[in-house]
């Protein structure tokens, strides 16, 4: 099943929120996925079970690194590439 994800990834307790974040996103990107960044949160479209996997992945490394938040809301009923 194609979802959207939309997600939101919050490094805690750190000086620099940046490089935490883009870690986490280039962890994605080297998953497969075009990660769209906005301001609050990013998009990634595909496989759902591809999707989970990419994000469970990305956050146990970002964990090693610090405390982390990361939510997530998926939808199968948005328009594939949006």
């Amino acid at each position: 099943m194609n979802i959207q994800a939309e997600i939101s990834f919050y490094p805690l307790r750190t000086a620099t929120l940046t490089d935490a974040i883009e870690r986490f996103t280039e962890h994605l990107r080297r998953s497969g996925f075009g990660v769209e960044i906005g301001p609050m949160s990013s998009r990634v479209s595909g496989e759902c079970k591809d999707i989970f996997r990419a994000l469970g992945e990305a956050l146990d490394a970002a964990a090693r690194d610090g405390d982390v938040v990361l939510t997530v809301k998926a939808a199968n009923a948005c328009p594939k590439g949006r």
